[in-house]
């Protein structure tokens, strides 16, 4: 769990530095919980909001957490992560964070397995060519072999996506007591108004 919860804490911190910048007025573009809840039924996600994780910012729009209330992870209570989302502005440009986890199959990504994903976060940006947008340009995309992280970067209509992806996998034991190997992964969807929009982000991060 540590890990899922770091990335909701970083996702909460870039909203926070782009909102500590801004002016004084609300974002041009915000993601509030009905857009949530219709890019979740839109896209066939499961889940809703966790209105107990929302975390609400002095300026700026909340970054808001999305979970399956019906699954929760092997031997716990704890409902699945669906989502952690943030969609705002910074100097009058949009701006659409989002990062996704669920159970893989492998150490490699196969895309089709979070294409519901890619498409949530298009729908929610809601300027690209169309909701497949997303899943197109990085299908064909691998990671390198003995690499369990990886990022990938392109231009698309109306908007510079950056993905990231995070691989996790942990050894348990079947009824039989042989070793099984449990795969996870995390996804972030960032998708900025320009490639200049997410320079200026990775220096907020750094000052």
């Amino acid at each position: 769990m540590r890990r899922r919860i770091s990335l909701l804490v970083l996702l909460s911190l870039l909203c926070t530095l782009a909102a500590c910048h801004e002016a004084d007025e609300p974002p041009a573009f915000a993601v509030d919980e009905a857009a949530i809840t219709a890019a979740l039924e839109q896209t066939g996600l499961p889940g809703r909001i966790s209105e107990e994780e929302t975390i609400v910012h002095e300026q700026g729009s909340p970054t808001y957490v999305v979970r399956d209330p019906d699954t929760t992870y092997n031997g716990t209570d704890n409902p699945v992560l669906i989502a952690g989302v943030c969609g705002t502005s910074y100097e009058g440009e949009r701006m659409l964070l989002a990062n996704f986890d669920q159970s893989v199959a492998s150490a490699q990504i196969n895309w089709e397995d979070w294409k519901r994903q890619l498409a949530f976060a298009a729908v929610l940006y809601g300027a690209l060519a169309d909701n497949e947008e997303i899943y197109r340009t990085f299908s064909a995309k691998e990671v390198p072999a003995g690499q369990d992280r990886c990022q990938w970067e392109a231009q698309l209509t109306n908007a510079y996506c950056v993905i990231k992806w995070s691989h996790r996998s942990s050894k348990t034991y079947d009824a039989a007591q042989f070793e099984v190997w449990k795969h996870s992964a995390g996804l972030w969807v960032n998708l900025y108004e320009s490639q200049e929009l997410y320079q200026k982000t990775v220096a907020l991060r750094h000052e």
